[in-house]
């Protein structure tokens, strides 16, 4: 008889993502290994660098796959918790970044591609063909200001990310004392496509939404859609530039220019997307973490 495979997941309780994770485990016979936390239950782990083992509550643990993702949905906690929850996060993903046999996507010994810089991955974007807006990062006030009078309507995203996209208006510029680091992009209108990367597959939804962020509607229209071999292969190019086996890219589809390329996350969130697919979106990250399938 094969061993029963076990998948290890950390992050937050009220995380819904690994919560379907969890619950898609659970019906298809494979082993949670649950390192999930909460304001009043942390978890007890211990990893040793030197022989690369984990143990939880005094057992050595050998998972087969990891997912771990960052609490950014337990709002409430005291601080002590947030700070625990993190420290562990960042132990496992030293344990999974040199345990060659625990699958974890995107896999990466310092870090580098669990977060994408926006600017490089537009770089690169437009290096390899994919059609870009309009781009400027920076504070330079007089900059912005000019770019404004000459190129409006524009937009805005914080540099490190963190928020929704939202228009940038002359006034708000002028009247500010001081101008954090900003992305600024010219405005793209069309309806939104969303395509994530999962292992060697590619799935893609198309959004409606009347909000500039889809993410600021509460009932955004989508759908999934089949992918474009085209934008596929350019996309396979450029999460293999970046480093990503896990990740979404955010296009918007332009009637005049076809699919203009936003931006590539390295953790996205996908429970309302995997609904939309019922359920094959998270299939195929159990396929490739090969915990179901072949």
């Amino acid at each position: 008889m094969s061993e029963k495979k076990s998948l290890l997941l950390s992050g937050g309780s009220a995380d819904p993502h690994l919560r379907a994770l969890s619950s898609f485990a659970k019906r298809h016979g494979v082993d949670v290994l649950d390192l999930r936390g909460a304001p009043d239950s942390v978890p007890d782990v211990v990893f040793d660098p030197e022989t690369c083992r984990l143990w939880h509550d005094g057992n050595l643990v050998t998972p087969c796959a990891a997912f771990l993702r960052d609490d950014v949905f337990t709002k409430s906690a005291a601080d002590t918790y947030a700070a625990s929850m993190s420290g562990i996060v960042k132990l496992l993903r030293g344990f999974v970044s040199v345990s060659p046999q625990v699958f974890t996507f995107n896999h990466d010994a310092f870090g580098r591609s669990r977060s994408v810089n926006k600017g490089a991955a537009l770089a690169v974007a437009s290096k390899i063909g994919l059609t870009v807006p309009k781009t400027r990062f920076g504070n330079d006030r007089d900059h912005l200001e000019e770019w404004l009078e000459t190129d409006g309507p524009l937009v805005q995203k914080p540099v490190a990310g963190g928020d929704l996209c939202r228009p940038l208006h002359l006034a708000s510029v002028q009247k500010a004392r001081v101008i954090p680091p900003v992305i600024v992009q010219e405005r793209v209108h069309g309806p939104d496509l969303r395509v994530f990367r999962i292992g060697q597959n590619f799935m893609s939804f198309r959004l409606r939404s009347e909000h500039l962020d889809y993410r600021d509607d509460k009932r955004p229209t989508i759908e999934c859609v089949d992918t474009d071999p085209e934008l596929q292969s350019k996309l396979e190019e450029l999460n293999s530039a970046i480093g990503l086996t896990w990740s979404a890219s955010d296009f918007k589809l332009c009637p005049d220019r076809g699919p203009v390329y936003l931006e590539t996350n390295a953790n996205p969130m996908f429970v309302g997307f995997d609904k939309i697919s019922k359920g094959a979106l998270v299939a195929l990250m159990f396929d490739a973490m090969g915990l179901i399938g072949h």
